[in-house]
């Protein structure tokens, strides 16, 4: 024998049934964006620890051309973030 529900409970019940599905679209959702951010922090990761090795480089005793200890330079400007000139702004 069926349930025997009043207008209101079937309401209720159809509500209930459609906040469900929501939900379940949400968390699919979320799924797919966690994996797809999930992947370019892994890359970001990978871009900085990069960045790490090639700023340690002037560390080892090799000379090297004027050109490469430019590049370094700008690197660990980059590295420390002084893209900008603060003086003024911190006077």
């Amino acid at each position: 024998m069926p349930a025997q529900l009043s207008e209101s409970a079937k309401e209720v019940q159809e509500s209930i049934d459609q906040a469900s599905n929501g939900a379940k679209a949400v968390l699919a959702g979320n799924f797919v964006v966690a994996v797809l951010l999930s992947a370019s922090l892994n890359q970001l990761l990978a871009l900085i620890n990069t960045q790490q090795l090639i700023v340690m480089m002037p560390l080892f005793t090799v000379t090297m051309p004027a050109n490469a200890g430019m590049f370094f330079a700008k690197m660990m400007e980059i590295a420390a973030f002084e893209l900008f000139d603060t003086k003024p702004y911190l006077d």
